[in-house]
């Protein structure tokens, strides 16, 4: 067996230390950031096709949503996202093509670093229904554009692509209905997948550090019970929601002169929420939409806003 030579080990070892001190300022929580936005563009683009798209014709569907993320080991983040998709329904098994963006931001608690995304999607939506059963789903890519600003002492800088892919399905029945009213109550179950892919990138913070490729899954199952009201040919429905997030994030592996170490990325994916809110569709063809307020398992406050409508 080889023997190593007391210089060759006391290198090894100056490395180590090295990399050891210099890895020592990255921050798990900026670079897992990507991995709560992927997410919320992912599945806000999904919501905007779900909710506004049609048989026949144009649609537009927009959304907007935000909140505070609290991870229990990381500091935290406060987010904000938005985004738009447009399709066309086809009259044709109830198949609709659309495109979209979406971008969003997080600014950390530490008050100076900020992360960055943007994407562009290409998707195919379906709907129908089955007697009191209405089903809608969403798949769609893109390509993400993420960022990270934050000073060199911490973090530092970073300016990295990435591909994600995503599929939100939905159905819908009504329970009941009130035989002499136009209101009943109904159930609504979802569910979304979102897997979104990070390439390699250098950091600022540490002169010749990169950190290797990462892929993240973030899922989503929401129930929903709702009291769907017709008048004058508007219609509005309040409803509460429960939902139970997961995501299984890569380790982040951080590499500096030939030398690299992996740890644990921020849990940013997982959790639940309670969820309060109302749909409302102003008459055919008008303006449709759904605002709601959420509590997650943390105690932190989170919204949503989708407006959209057909042409």
């Amino acid at each position: 067996m080889p023997r190593t030579s007391p210089l060759a080990l006391a290198a090894l070892l100056v490395s180590l230390a090295s990399l050891s001190a210099q890895a020592a300022p990255i921050d798990e929580a900026p670079i897992s950031s990507p991995d709560r936005l992927s997410r919320e563009i992912g599945m806000g683009v999904g919501g905007t096709v779900l909710d506004f798209q049609t048989d026949r014709g144009p649609w537009l569907g927009t959304y907007a949503n935000g909140g505070t993320i609290a991870p229990d080991s990381a500091q935290g983040a406060d987010y904000a996202t938005r985004g738009l998709s447009i399709g066309y329904g086809l009259g044709w098994h109830g198949l609709a093509p659309f495109i979209g963006y979406a971008q969003g931001q997080s600014d950390l608690d530490d008050g100076v670093t900020q992360t960055r995304i943007r994407s562009y999607f290409i998707g195919l939506g379906l709907s129908g229904e089955r007697g009191r059963f209405s089903y809608d789903a969403a798949l769609y890519a893109g390509r993400t554009h993420n960022k990270i600003e934050s000073p060199v002492a911490l973090t530092g800088a970073a300016d990295f692509d990435g591909q994600l892919l995503g599929l939100s399905l939905r159905g819908g029945s009504l329970l009941w209905q009130n035989p002499t009213a136009n209101y009943g109550v109904d159930l609504v179950v979802q569910g979304d997948f979102v897997r979104h892919t990070t390439e390699s990138h250098p950091i600022t913070g540490v002169p010749g550090g990169r950190v290797s490729e990462r892929t993240t899954t973030s899922s989503a199952l929401r129930l929903e019970m709702g009291v769907p009201m017709e008048r004058n040919g508007a219609s509005i429905r309040p409803y509460l929601a429960l939902s139970a997030f997961g995501g299984t994030p890569d380790d982040i592996t951080f590499s500096v002169g030939g030398i690299s170490t992996s740890f644990d990325p921020a849990d940013v994916s997982g959790g639940g929420a309670l969820s309060l809110g109302t749909s409302f569709v102003t008459g055919d063809g008008g303006l449709k939409g759904r605002v709601e307020l959420s509590r997650d398992a943390e105690g932190e406050t989170l919204w949503g806003l989708r407006l959209g409508m057909a042409f």
